[in-house]
């Protein structure tokens, strides 16, 4: 199974000299504020990807309050199903989800399970099942 389509790819970085005052609450109630740069955001499309998860981590028995699995996986984009053929280490971006909580029953195919859950994912969003 694997993904294929535009990929976009989110990049963030603090503005040379634009500001921004953020405030912030600790947990006694304490309020700080604190002077950062603000953060540009720019996309850059990558076309026609090939999008595999090569690794999946599911604990059964760590739940969160709502009965939710703790589940993550790994994932690699490739030039073309042949780029990854040719050499599986020759990747274009790499990357994880992982420490999040998903609904995950017991008869669920935790593969199919990861694909949905990638595909819903920032940047991911305009891939379908290849």
């Amino acid at each position: 199974m694997a993904l294929t389509g535009n990929y976009i790819k989110y990049i963030r970085t603090p503005h040379e000299t634009e500001t921004q005052v953020v405030s912030t609450t600790d947990p006694e109630g304490v309020v700080t504020e604190q002077t950062v740069p603000v953060i540009v955001e720019t996309t850059e499309d990558i076309e026609n990807v090939y999008a595999i998860i090569t690794n999946y981590m599911l604990n059964a028995l760590l739940k969160d309050a709502f009965g939710k699995t703790l589940y993550g996986f790994q994932w690699r984009i490739y030039e073309s199903a042949e780029a990854r053929q040719n050499d599986p280490d020759d990747f274009i971006l790499d990357g994880q989800v992982l420490g999040l909580y998903f609904d995950i029953q017991s008869d669920d195919n935790i593969r199919i399970k990861a694909y949905e859950i990638l595909k819903a994912q920032e940047g991911f969003t305009n891939l379908i099942n290849g």
